[in-house]
């Protein structure tokens, strides 16, 4: 008889605790949505934004002269089946498969938005290039994106 007793409580205890990992996942994984399962308005704007975020950059050229005198540049064109690219710095410049992989490693972390203002641009695209804003004298940037959507700054 102590056995049983002991395996029934055993057995509800394991019970009662997966119950309540069960519990405890499924209110986890509905945090934003309310009792009837749809998704709630701040996780709406949230994923508003995000489809705002603009993805794919088919040319872009950013020009930037430092106080020194420094011109540096770069250049990216993605075709159908071509991509082109080039950077230069001063006297060094990096063509081919090289500058490509750069661009694309530099392309990949520019994250802009529909409507953005030229400020926040131009701030984040130094950002990216590891550039200061104080060292910058002159700036000219061009991005077009493939659905269309342009950002010129000059």
């Amino acid at each position: 008889m102590g056995i049983k007793r002991y395996l029934s409580l055993v057995l509800g205890v394991l019970l009662v605790s997966g119950l309540l990992v069960g519990w405890n996942q499924g209110y986890d994984q509905n945090v934003n949505t309310n009792e009837r399962g749809n998704v709630s308005k701040e996780e709406q704007e949230i994923n508003k934004v995000k489809s705002k975020v603009l993805e794919e950059i088919i040319k872009f050229e950013l020009e930037i002269v430092d106080v020194n005198d420094l011109e540096m540049e770069w250049e990216y064109v993605k075709e159908k089946k071509k991509v082109t690219a080039e950077i230069e710095r001063g006297d060094e410049e990096i063509t081919g498969a090289e500058a490509v992989k750069e661009m694309e490693k530099i392309l990949s972390q520019i994250k802009l938005m529909e409507g953005m203002k030229e400020k926040a641009i131009v701030t984040h695209i130094l950002e990216v290039t590891a550039i200061n804003p104080k060292d910058v004298k002159s700036l000219e940037l061009d991005i077009e994106y493939a659905n269309g959507t342009k950002f010129r700054i000059n």
